[in-house]
């Protein structure tokens, strides 16, 4: 975390693109996704894995 102060209301989950993210604090894009910097629990990377599938690029 840069400053460790958020500039996003804690309940801000959403979808971020890239650039996006890219011009956010690391603080802000890891609330936006719902994890921390020690990253998921196993359960909850489970669960994200049946509701999205792998985490895969569809294009480069």
């Amino acid at each position: 975390m840069e400053s460790g102060i958020s500039t996003l209301p804690p309940a801000a989950v959403r979808p971020l693109s890239t650039a996006t993210a890219a011009a956010l604090p690391t603080s802000d894009v890891l609330t936006a996704l719902a994890v921390t910097d020690a990253g998921l629990t196993e359960d909850e990377s489970s669960g994200r894995l049946r509701r999205w599938g792998p985490n895969a690029v569809s294009t480069h």
